[in-house]
Order: C-alpha cells, then sequence, then structure tokens
C-alpha cells in the first residue's frame, strides 16, 4: 500500500513537469524556427530490501519491495519541418531540410533555426540577439544595396563580389542541447560532429514557423491534467484506506 503512495506521487510529479514542457511549447509557437519539445516515460523498478544476515541470522531473505512508479526518462527535441511563412525582407532566411546556421556568441559557436537577422552598425548581419552569423568565411559583412541569398547559400553581393552563408547537418541531431528558445549547442564531449550541409535549401524573405502542433499540444495538457487528477485520487484512497487500516481496524477492545 505505501509502495502505491510512491507510484501515485511519482506519477503526479511527473505530470507536473509534462504540463510544464507543453505550456512552453504553447508559449513559443510563434516563435521562429522553435523545435517542439516532448517526453519519455519509463517504469522505475521496485528496489529490492533485504534483511541483514549478520542481525537477523533467520526469516526470508527479502523483506518488501521500496519505491516503483515512473520517472522522465528523456527530454528531446522534436526537429521535423515547419512550414515557411513569407515576410519581405531581404535578410529573413528560412531553411527547409536538416540544416542548422551558426552564429558566433560570447559562449562559442551556437546553431539555429532562427533566421530572423538584420545588419548592425557595421553591416554584420547579426540575430535578434546580436549574435553575429558565420559564413564559410567568417562573419558575414553586407554592403549598402543589393544582394541576393541563394537555396544554396551564396550571397552574391554584385561587384562587391560574394560570400556564403554556413550551413551545418548533424547525423543525430539528439546530441545537440538546446540553450534558450531558439539555439543549439554540442557538449564538449561531442565537439566535432557537424558536418557540410547537403540537403538543406535556403530561402531569402521568409522565416520558417515552430512546428509546434497547437491542437496536439492541447489535447496533450488536458491528458496530463487528468493524469494528474487520477494519481491524485489514489492517493486520497490509499490514504483513506491507511486511516481506516489503522484507527478502525487496528483499534483494540
Amino acid at each position: 500500500m505505501i509502495n502505491g503512495l510512491y507510484s501515485a506521487t511519482s506519477g503526479m510529479f511527473n505530470q507536473i513537469q509534462r504540463s510544464d514542457t507543453i505550456a512552453n511549447n504553447i508559449a513559443n509557437m510563434e516563435t521562429a524556427g522553435f523545435k517542439v519539445i516532448k517526453n519519455t516515460f519509463a517504469q522505475r523498478l521496485s528496489q529490492a530490501l533485504y534483511r541483514d544476515s549478520a542481525l537477523e541470522p533467520s526469516g526470508p531473505p527479502l523483506v518488501s519491495l521500496q519505491g516503483g512508479g515512473s520517472y522522465i526518462a528523456n527530454v528531446y527535441n522534436s526537429f521535423s519541418q515547419g512550414p515557411l511563412r513569407q515576410t519581405g525582407s531581404d535578410f529573413d532566411v528560412a531553411l527547409s531540410g536538416k540544416g542548422f546556421l551558426v552564429v558566433d556568441t560570447p559562449s562559442g559557436r551556437m546553431y539555429t533555426r532562427n533566421g530572423n537577422f538584420h545588419p548592425n552598425e557595421r553591416r554584420e548581419m547579426v540575430t535578434a540577439e546580436g549574435y553575429r552569423v558565420l559564413g564559410t568565411d567568417g562573419t558575414v559583412t553586407l554592403p549598402e544595396g543589393f544582394f541576393d541569398i541563394s537555396e544554396e547559400g551564396i550571397i552574391n553581393q554584385g561587384k562587391d563580389g560574394e560570400q556564403t552563408l554556413l550551413v551545418v547537418e548533424f547525423e543525430n541531431p539528439d546530441v545537440l542541447r538546446r540553450v534558450g528558445h531558439d539555439f543549439y549547442a554540442l557538449p564538449t564531449d561531442a565537439q566535432g560532429l557537424e558536418m557540410t550541409a547537403r540537403d538543406t535549401r535556403l530561402h531569402q524573405g521568409y522565416l520558417e514557423s515552430s512546428n509546434v502542433q497547437i491542437v496536439s499540444e492541447m489535447v496533450n495538457l488536458i491528458d496530463a491534467s487528468r493524469q494528474y487528477e487520477a494519481n491524485q485520487k489514489v492517493i486520497q484512497a490509499l490514504d483513506d484506506t491507511l486511516n481506516r487500516a489503522v484507527n478502525d481496524v487496528g483499534r483494540v477492545g
């Protein structure tokens, strides 16, 4: 019966964390390049408690099973393609495919699908946070006037020549660690895994919308709430049973 309390309590904590994840997804449904976050759950094995043979030489070796319940086994990003939305700004860039744009931040090299860029006072292409966008030859600097970005990321600047945006892919993007809402970084033990993008295309004047499906997220939020309530009712039922066992069944006389 006590184990039932452990299981129900762990279920309530899991649904709280699940609800927080879903709420974060919904809050970022308008964030360009945002990738939905998902949770997976697993069953926690009960811990076997054995008697101390030195202190209790007789009796069954297995005293009881302690714990159990469930836990969040994994939190991961779903990198499915989001729909493209036309903005009309020459500085906006959307990606179709598995690639990431590369930016230089105070914390080091990071990756993003959010191509909402603009020029700073030095005409460097930067993110909304002011981080410089990297090209194959370093920071991308644009002159005044015309420029065109091809699907391969080549920036045609007319008589001023060309630059190429740095676009990379990962064989397994799950190695990326989310930083904020739309940036990702490689763990220190996973450096060197980036590859030159092969199947990614760039679209100037567009942004990739988030891949959050609002209907699915609302259904998941309702389900998390009902699962929380179900575990809460289990705890109340077990508490009532324990109360009767102690105060009624165990009463002497």
